[in-house]
């Protein structure tokens, strides 16, 4: 009977403790809301928490996830460069790694922030462990392209971009445009052939 009640108070014991912090944390939320002002004061490592259940994970994920969408919104934030926000979004994305939206809505705010080696960073882990998204390799092209004037670069991401499901056929036309800037026009010939065996669109092939 007494190994029966441990094996219960065991899991009772880490929930008690999750909600007391969900709880505190609402509190403090609905508090600075009401003063028109958000901080994120604490992000905790995601090491220790990767011992809980993968179903608290996910709690714990989504609860930094609404966290770090209100700390977007914050004038303050937007001072700062938005200092806090790769630290949420690796929080977030080590609980739940199929989180898709942390790691594309985190790299578009950290690159128009000018924090492009760490917008790349977490589109660069959303491509390697998130949902098979072309939107990550799109973007990881626009920053190529956009900010640091890497045409290689941008040219191979948008081609992997242009060969993910459910890519748009015009992300082909920026891989093929991005090969021309580099000076690769073998590459360019190449990379038209195989956009034409892949395409089943008789328009675009």
């Amino acid at each position: 009977m007494l190994r029966a009640y441990r094996s219960v108070l065991g899991p009772l014991a880490i929930f008690a403790m999750l909600a007391a912090l969900v709880g505190r944390t609402s509190d403090e939320v609905f508090r600075r809301m009401a003063a028109d002002r958000f901080e994120v004061r604490y992000i905790p490592n995601s090491g220790p928490l990767k011992l809980l259940s993968p179903g608290a994970q996910l709690t714990v994920a989504n609860h930094y996830w609404l966290l770090a969408v209100q700390y977007i919104g914050e004038q303050a934030a937007r001072g700062e460069k938005y200092a806090r926000l790769p630290a949420l979004a690796e929080l977030i994305t080590d609980l739940d790694p199929r989180h898709g939206y942390a790691y594309q809505t985190a790299g578009i705010v950290l690159s128009s922030a000018g924090r492009i080696d760490e917008s790349d960073a977490i589109l660069k882990k959303g491509y390697e462990r998130g949902p098979r998204w072309w939107s990550y390799p799109f973007y990881l092209a626009f920053n190529a392209f956009f900010y640091r004037g890497d045409f290689a670069a941008a040219a191979t991401w948008a081609e992997l971009a242009a060969r993910t499901p459910g890519a748009s056929t015009n992300i082909s036309h920026l891989a093929l445009a991005m090969k021309v800037r580099s000076g690769s026009p073998d590459d360019a010939v190449r990379c038209i052939e195989e956009m034409r065996a892949l395409s089943h669109d008789e328009r675009t092939s």
